[in-house]
């Protein structure tokens, strides 16, 4: 089994990941259920497809980690299908979205390079080095 990521509806009951009846979503067609739970592999391909995708992330919808088996790839990106075993709640989606997004915007007027060279530490003062 492994840990997968997902936003849950809040007007949904977190119990209905458990089924694997459960309808969630259909295929290109729009006549083949797909077989499965919709996650993302990380948190980080998560906060990936809700950004591609533009998902509506509503108040009282949950970030959760699901532990589950892999039953295919999902027709969008940065998704994949599992049936569910267990989950746990992270938290709130909307919040967890709102400190990303004050990160982000915290982060917008640094200059980043990759390639810069770093510096080493300072040494320790010399008192330090004899205490250790």
């Amino acid at each position: 089994m492994a840990t997968y990521y997902r936003i849950h509806p809040g007007s949904e009951a977190l119990e209905t990941m458990l089924d694997p009846e459960r309808p969630d979503g259909w295929t290109a067609e729009g006549d083949v259920p797909l077989r499965g739970l919709a996650v993302c592999t990380t948190i980080e391909g998560l906060y990936s497809y809700i950004r591609e995708y533009g998902m509506a992330v509503e108040a009282g919808d949950r970030l959760v980690a699901v532990e589950g088996r892999y039953v295919g790839p999902d027709h969008d990106a940065h998704a994949c299908r599992v049936e569910a075993t267990s989950y746990e709640v992270i938290g709130d989606a909307r919040e967890w979205l709102d400190r990303i997004a004050a990160i982000e915007a915290a982060c917008e007027d640094w200059d980043v390079y990759e390639d810069e060279p770093r510096l080493d530490p300072p040494a320790p003062p010399a008192d330090a080095r004899e205490a250790i």
